[in-house]
């Protein structure tokens, strides 16, 4: 399993399942896998000790907030365009 690549959900069903009590070196067994490939997703899909919001969900979080100013960005040249039109 070198080098592939698993979906996001994927991941999220191995941190359910560890979260549901099965061990890390159980789950390493039976996919094949190194256990500290799970240990980051574990890291990355579970929320922090101070909030709620998991890493995946900052990061996805993050790229919302840059998408909503960049169109914010837009949206301020177009009225400028539009004001001097006028």
């Amino acid at each position: 399993m070198a080098n592939q690549r698993f979906t996001d959900e994927f991941k999220q069903t191995i941190v359910d399942l560890y979260h549901a009590g099965s061990s890390v070196e159980q789950l390493a067994n039976e996919y094949g896998m190194v256990p500290q490939t799970f240990y980051k997703w574990i890291n990355f899909y579970t929320p922090n000790d101070y909030s709620d919001v998991t890493e995946a969900g900052f990061l996805k979080l993050k790229k919302e907030m840059a998408q909503l100013k960049e169109d914010n960005n837009i949206l301020k040249k177009v009225l400028i365009i539009f004001a001097k039109n006028k």
